[in-house]
């Protein structure tokens, strides 16, 4: 179950997907070197660039900070691994115990199915349906909040098929609210696929699940593995913290080397043989672990079904602790090292490493709220209601297909804001049968995005027909 993490700012935020990027590489930490670490063996030798033009050294993709900044105190490799099949074996029965009796109850949950064969393969459908609508609506977004939504949308559409003949403005109207609105495109856009490729049946295989658009390696997993219980790793942020405290992995996840290794664990936890056990339960135990117990703050260590198996809370130091020799073979390339902060912390809190966040960059964007004055009535002498102008956005990028106000990305000259929200105008209006009655300017007010910090500059235009001329609306997507 992906959902946002607890240690997040609070701020009611939104973001695109197509929008995330690490800029981890550009950032650097003021980092320890640890006593232990010997310079003089690791030092790389200058090259003599004497009567030769200088050339940038070449990084590897998945560096994500100046090894030169950050130093990790060497250690094996062999300590991130679980120490043998009995110790997996043991995690599994340890955590599907505590998560049969401590799970919260929660809408979308599913009960393990025996066998796919013993069950209504509809009944599965809809089983692996709602697994799938409430993991896309819980990226990002806290369970307290999804629950309201889930109910609302399953009430709507409680099959594959009801969404897939649904429009997408109705699919944005009961996702309204929720934030992060290309993932109900996702989710319209994937039950039309089902419908049409796959004769309405959710497939149950990781290959055949990451055809479908919108999901992804991580909700693959989650369907495959929740509802039709077949072995299949999920790795969400709450598994991630989980394993990266389990084993004392020191990388942030966005680290590459971090992610696969991650993965890898993920998949000897579900993978590896020994005594039948439940895929399902295990893989939402390993999730609602991470959501209720072993939480980014405060975690409840003393009570974690895993504790004996942790080597975080069993270690707190974790790879701090120099091994006694490390051959050069044998020592991890996937730990980053620790600033002088979290070096001071003995807390399992210091799993996994946090990334650096990218700066959000700061827009300021130029609103029109146009409105065309409502008509006193022939019958009774009231007016008519206002009539107000929307523009649809364009279909790709941030807010994607959506409704607003006619609205421009402007910059610091406030003496253009006027004239290029005229300009934009005549893409959606013919202002030669218009004419502008009074422009306001209202006021600023501001709009978070988790990685865009937008102020909007808002004024009202009430304009009215021309006497005699002929109205027509164009059709025209808004270019934004």
């Amino acid at each position: 179950m992906k959902e946002e993490d607890d240690d997040d700012d609070g701020l009611l935020v939104e973001e695109e997907d197509s929008d995330f990027e690490d800029d981890s590489k550009t950032k650097k930490r003021k980092a320890v070197t640890s006593k232990h670490f010997d310079n003089k063996k690791t030092e790389k030798k200058k090259p003599d660039t004497k009567g030769k033009k200088p050339t940038k050294e070449k990084k590897e993709d998945n560096d994500l900070e100046d090894i030169e900044d950050l130093v990790t105190t060497p250690h094996k490799f062999s300590l991130h691994n679980f120490k043998n099949d009995e110790e997996i074996v043991s995690i599994r029965r340890d955590l599907i115990g505590w998560y049969e009796k401590s799970k919260r109850d929660l809408p979308w949950r599913v009960d393990p199915p025996k066998s796919s064969s013993s069950i209504d393969s509809e009944i599965l459908n809809i089983k692996a349906y709602r697994v799938w609508v409430s993991e896309i609506m819980l990226q990002q977004t806290r369970v307290s909040t999804v629950i309201e939504y889930f109910n609302k949308w399953i009430k709507r559409w409680p099959t594959v098929q009801s969404l897939s003949s649904a429009t997408l403005e109705e699919v944005n109207e009961c996702w309204a609210g929720l934030g992060y609105y290309r993932r109900a495109k996702f989710l319209y856009e994937g039950s039309k696929y089902i419908v049409n490729e796959c004769n309405g049946i959710i497939p149950s295989s990781i290959e055949k699940l990451i055809l479908v658009p919108g999901i992804g390696k991580y909700t693959a997993g989650a369907i495959s593995s929740i509802a039709f219980d077949i072995p299949t790793p999920l790795v969400d942020g709450n598994v991630i913290r989980v394993i990266s405290r389990l084993r004392v992995i020191g990388a942030s996840p966005k680290n590459s080397k971090a992610d696969k290794l991650i993965w890898n664990l993920a998949g000897l936890l579900v993978l590896t043989a020994g005594e039948a056990y439940n895929v399902s339960s295990f893989n939402q135990g390993l999730m609602e672990l991470g959501a209720t117990v072993c939480t980014p703050t405060n975690p409840e260590c003393k009570v974690c079904p895993i504790n004996k198996h942790c080597t975080a809370y069993q270690q707190p130091i974790g790879n701090s602790q120099p091994s006694a020799s490390v051959e050069k073979g044998e020592q991890c390339n996937v730990c980053e090292g620790w600033t002088e902060e979290e070096m001071a912390t003995n807390s399992v809190t210091k799993y996994p490493r946090k990334a650096i966040k990218k700066e959000p960059r700061k827009e300021t964007v130029f609103v029109c709220i146009l409105k065309q004055s409502g008509e006193p009535s022939k019958d009774n002498d009231k007016d008519e209601s206002d009539k107000y102008f929307l523009v649809q956005r364009s279909n790709e990028g941030l807010l994607a297909s959506l409704w607003e106000a006619p609205s421009i990305l402007v910059d610091s000259n406030e003496k253009t804001y006027e004239k290029g929200m005229d300009d934009f105008l005549k893409g959606v209006l013919d202002l030669n049968v218009w004419k502008v009655e009074k422009r306001t300017r209202i006021g600023d007010t501001f709009h978070i995005f988790s990685h865009i910090h937008q102020t909007l500059i808002v004024e009202c235009m009430t304009i009215a027909p021309i006497k005699g001329a002929v109205v027509e609306e164009k059709k025209e997507n808004g270019d934004r």
